[in-house]
């Protein structure tokens, strides 16, 4: 998982989400000993909810 500082993220952001979006590895934020991350929210199909009987 790759970190970056909050100044890092700011001149980065648009970079930084495309190479999130491309890689699914989520983007880890460090700000005043805390962390923070953004991942990937992976869209779930409506016929994956259901069971099929064949």
């Amino acid at each position: 998982m790759k970190r970056v500082t909050p100044t890092e993220l700011r001149g980065n952001l648009y970079n930084l989400l495309d190479e999130i979006l491309e890689t699914g590895i989520p983007l880890e934020i460090e700000r005043g000993g805390k962390r923070l991350q953004i991942v990937p929210v992976e869209k779930v199909d409506k016929l994956q909810r259901y069971i099929f009987k064949v």
